[in-house]
């Protein structure tokens, strides 16, 4: 099994290790906690390689981008699919 996702673009990002799954949990927990308390909606992709690409495709680009136009808070796992987007849409705003 590789130890990197690599993304279409060639892009390596480290597959999360069970060790670290605990913590990352907390993470995401704490990160749409504080999301909600600033009044905001909260969408969660989880998934690497196959997984993280089906949820791509569910919550498209465009709706991801309506969610960011929103206001609301999108955290992913995964490729680093969500933080590209939300670059562009901090890029073009």
């Amino acid at each position: 099994m590789s130890e990197y996702s690599i993304s279409p673009a060639g892009e390596k990002f480290p597959i999360p290790q069970q060790e670290e799954y605990a913590g990352e949990l907390e993470r995401v927990r704490a990160l749409a906690e504080n999301a909600r308390n600033e009044g905001k909606e909260v969408v969660v992709v989880m998934g690497v390689g196959f997984v993280g690409a089906v949820m791509a495709a569910i919550v498209a680009d465009d709706k991801i981008k309506r969610y960011f136009e929103l206001g609301c808070e999108v955290k992913g796992m995964g490729r680093g699919h969500i933080q590209r987007i939300k670059e562009e849409m901090r890029k073009t705003s």
